[in-house]
């Protein structure tokens, strides 16, 4: 099997040109919260995209609808800022 990754090295988020350069043609996206992934990003990722996982909590960055509409799984991370209560 083989796995092409590409990445993003930079201080500072990713610039948005080139998330969009660089999307093209993947499986996969893992994201921030500072990236928008929205009908522009999809389009340009083409119809190979299956899941995005984004580093983050919340998903409001996500544009759920659309990203449901091209049957594309989602993976974010829910309560990992949560306090677990030991009894």
């Amino acid at each position: 099997m083989f796995c092409e990754v590409t990445s993003w090295t930079g201080l500072d988020p990713v610039p948005r040109d080139e998330l969009l350069e660089k999307i093209e043609n993947k499986n996969a996206l893992f994201c921030m919260l500072t990236d928008v992934i929205d009908s522009k990003v999809l389009d340009k990722a083409g119809q190979n995209l299956q899941i995005i996982a984004t580093m983050s909590v919340g998903y409001d960055h996500l544009e759920i609808q659309e990203i449901k509409k091209r049957n594309i799984k989602i993976s974010y991370t829910p309560d990992i800022l949560t306090d677990e209560q030991q009894n």
